[in-house]
């Protein structure tokens, strides 16, 4: 029962100073956000199960951070860990497998390491697409992602259905004038 409650303080804790790393990562106060995400990265290592799907939530955050941050090569390591952490889960969860993949290929394309990004955005899509079918925002969101990278590819043709297929989403989803609508 005690370990249990200390457990569960360290999960709140791990959570609040997450979020507040995240809160600050969007704020571009990245030392800030920093200070927080690596905080809650050591309560997790202390505290937490080795092989517990919180770490994985948490090194996916990290890693995107480190994208925002301009920290590639570290951010590459954390996504790497957590999708090693997802995949000795005796269930991995597949809509947190298809975000971390997202996120695995967000950060290899923000590197400029667009071969790189190709992989995982295929895959992030391709599994979300089983998971959520054609219509679904999220599903367009990874469309939209690896579509942008098929262009950097020089891949102009399917780059181009790709961002039609999202933009038909979003303005069935969002309406003609919201801001995913004119980005894609």
């Amino acid at each position: 029962s005690h370990k249990s409650r200390s457990e569960d303080s360290a999960r709140l804790r791990i959570q609040i100073q997450s979020q507040l790393g995240q809160f600050h990562c969007r704020r571009s106060e990245f030392e800030k956000a920093k200070t927080y995400l690596y905080a809650a990265l050591n309560v997790a290592e202390k505290r937490l199960p080795r092989d517990d799907i919180d770490k994985a939530l948490l090194l996916n955050n990290l890693g995107v951070f480190c994208k925002y941050s301009g920290r590639f090569a570290e951010g590459r390591k954390f996504h790497a860990r957590a999708m090693s952490l997802l995949r000795k889960q005796k269930e991995p969860d597949l809509h947190f497998e298809a975000t971390l993949l997202h996120n695995m290929g967000g950060i290899e394309r923000a590197a400029g390491r667009f071969k790189e990004a190709e992989g995982p955005a295929r895959a992030s899509t391709a599994l979300r697409r089983s998971l959520l079918g054609t219509e679904n925002v999220t599903y367009a969101e990874d469309l939209s992602a690896l579509a942008s990278i098929l262009s950097e590819l020089g891949k102009f043709r399917e780059a181009e259905s790709s961002f039609k297929k999202a933009l038909s989403i979003f303005k069935k989803t969002y309406g003609a004038r919201h801001s995913e609508v004119a980005l894609n």
